[in-house]
């Protein structure tokens, strides 16, 4: 029921006498343990395991850190998290059933940024590891990339996919960690178990299928990043030269048919036709020339002309028109004055007969009207 996870523990306990052992019966006599085809039996995993490998209390605060947590305050828990429980003697094997339980946390009903975040926190894990302890770098890397050593088809690839998507965040960030990540799986699939590596190649190459089948083409991006070392690309495409065999485009049988011949007419008329066609060409383009230099020299006179000849005296007809206004505008308001001067004299002298009526005793004092 284990699956491949027991491989795992093996390899982990590969130094102890005992185990060694086993692995001896299990690569010479797997009917021993039930085994109809070879280790291959257990390639085929059981997700429900996930959860009993870590304590209660690492899996509460990893689960807050995926889903609670946002992308900008996440390394801030995580900090915590590694102080917390990597510290101790058995910190390498506990970050390494970190890994295998991040890679296994997954729910139908997760939204796409909980998806990411497993990404996020594998990439957390991986480089934070002391850069002293090679033993526990490789062993890290082992858990990260041993469901796609030894995947099959029954295997979701929601369980191989963050290791990509950590890839991804790794050569935004340090490419250097990604070049490192991609070029310890090509070796590893040489080095596991030599006499099985076309075993290991094979699932390596449907791993690298499922995963493209889930990103569609933007997985070929990643994975011929110009940021990867070219040496590490190269053995990219030898190492999953299954996958780039089918998903690389061949070039078209446009370009692979041989170039067609043209005929081409004899050399001396073509000259004699050119020298023709360039002669007219030639001569039209100077007639050309000549006309618009005419009509410019044409305008040039004009407005010459136009700026030499004088206005005529006392401004336009409209100007005479203007004066004509003018006058006549005086004239009626030396009438208006006129008649102005006439009515308030008219009406001055009848205030006073009103004013000097009213009051006998003016009149005799002021005189007669």
């Amino acid at each position: 029921m284990l699956g491949r996870e027991l491989l795992l523990v093996l390899m982990r306990l590969a130094k102890i006498t005992q185990i060694h052992s086993i692995w001896v019966d299990l690569i010479n006599n797997p009917a021993k343990f039930g085994l109809n085809e070879g280790i291959e039996d257990l390639f085929r995993s059981n997700a429900n395991f996930y959860g009993v490998r870590i304590s209660p209390e690492m899996a509460k605060k990893l689960e807050f850190i995926i889903c609670q947590c946002k992308a900008n305050v996440q390394d801030k828990h995580f900090e915590w998290f590694s102080n917390t429980f990597f510290r101790g003697p058995d910190g390498p094997s506990l970050r390494a059933e970190a890994i295998r339980y991040v890679l296994y946390f997954f729910k139908p009903d997760m939204p796409t940024h909980v998806l990411e975040a497993r990404g996020h926190l594998l990439y957390y894990l991986l480089t934070t590891v002391p850069q002293n302890s090679d033993v526990e770098q490789q062993w890290c890397k082992t858990a990260v990339w041993f469901d796609w050593l030894t995947y099959d088809a029954h295997t979701s690839v929601q369980f191989i996919e963050p290791v990509i998507s950590m890839v991804r965040i790794a050569l935004a960030s340090v490419p250097t960690k990604a070049t490192s990540l991609l070029e310890y799986v090509c070796k590893s699939i040489a080095l596991i178990y030599p006499a099985r590596t076309d075993l290991f190649k094979k699932a390596a190459n449907d791993a690298m299928h499922a995963v493209h089948d889930y990103y569609g083409c933007g997985l070929m991006s990643i994975l011929d990043n110009p940021r990867i070392e070219r040496s590490v690309r190269d053995l990219l495409r030898e190492t999953f030269s299954d996958y780039f065999a089918r998903n690389v485009a061949l070039p078209s049988a446009i370009s692979q048919a041989s170039p067609l011949v043209t005929l081409v007419p004899p050399q001396q008329p073509r000259h004699a036709n050119t020298l023709v066609s360039n002669s007219n060409h030639t001569s039209t383009t100077k007639e050309r020339v000549r006309v618009k230099n005419k009509d410019i020299d044409r305008d040039e006179k004009e407005r010459i002309k136009r700026s030499k000849t004088p206005s005529p005296p006392n401004g336009t007809v409209f100007g005479e028109l203007e004066e004509t206004k003018k006058k006549k505008r005086e004239e009626e308001i030396d009438d208006l004055i006129e008649q102005l001067r006439d009515d308030f004299k008219a009406t001055m002298m009848s205030l006073r007969l009103v004013w000097f009526t009213s009051s006998p005793s003016r009149y005799l004092k002021y005189g007669s009207v």
